[in-house]
């Protein structure tokens, strides 16, 4: 008999993870499945769930929440049978964007889709399934906090917001690079490690980046002005950074 767990984080989407108790419920009703459902109540705390049922032999455990919510559960279930599901309901909810572009059913779709391998990434410890960065962009993602859960601004304008506001307060950093076989330094506006296509609330930095294919997608930016800067946000918003001199591509299985 399949075991499923389900890992709500009740802050995610101001709430909305939370909306999905009564219809889990419902959907087990009438089946012969045995399933349990966890809210969380502290940071890293799904990923101690997802470790923990996996050794009680729970097979499917869904992430219900943002990224980060993700992000806990892959790492809780890593080395163990247990097969990572995701019901996305938190701010950005950018790894979805690589399966699908639809919430429709999504519960239902997830619970009875194909299973299928994906690459993940690895820094230090801690493995990542979407896009591991350095330099404005994570401020950008650290300082959407100061626009999250305020009464008038929706969910998924803090990240614009926060990016429309972060360029005045940061300065580039210098940075050693190695990219498999490839070394550089620079003065680097942001790295980003992508396995994933967008990140921040759909931003498409690493547009033709694919969870399938085997290689780490690697954006570098250097060091711009500031007019140039604002000048990069409409098209990173966008996906189309290629073509700016300052922006570089790779292909890797790693990076540094």
């Amino acid at each position: 008999m399949t075991k499923h767990l389900f890992i709500l984080n009740p802050s995610a989407g101001k709430g909305d993870a939370l909306k999905y108790i009564p219809l889990i419920e419902n959907y087990f009703n009438d089946l012969d499945h045995e399933f349990e459902i966890k809210i969380t109540e502290y940071k890293g705390q799904a990923t101690e769930l997802a470790k923990d049922f996996s050794k009680k032999g729970f097979h499917r455990i869904y992430a219900v929440g943002g990224d980060g919510t993700v992000n806990e559960v892959l790492n809780g279930l890593i080395g163990s049978s247990s097969i990572l599901g995701i019901i996305p309901c938190g701010t950005g909810n950018d790894f979805i964007k690589n399966i699908t572009s639809s919430k429709k059913d999504i519960l239902k779709n997830t619970i009875q889709g194909t299973i299928k391998e994906i690459d993940i990434g690895k820094i230090n410890k801690n493995y990542y399934i979407n896009i591991s960065s350095i330099g404005l962009d994570s401020e950008v993602t650290y300082n959407a906090r100061l626009f999250k859960g305020k009464k008038y601004i929706p969910s998924k304008l803090a990240y614009i917001l926060s990016l429309l506001y972060t360029p005045f307060k940061f300065k580039p950093l210098k940075l050693d690079i190695t990219i498999d076989d490839t070394n550089f330094s620079q003065e680097s506006l942001l790295l980003t490690s992508s396995n994933g296509k967008c990140y921040g609330g759909g931003i498409y930095i690493t547009p033709e980046a694919d969870i399938f294919d085997g290689y780490l997608d690697i954006c570098s930016i250097k060091k711009a002005n500031f007019f140039r800067l604002m000048k990069y946000i409409p098209r990173a918003l966008g996906g189309k950074l290629d073509g700016i001199p300052e922006v570089s591509y790779y292909k890797a299985k790693k990076s540094q």
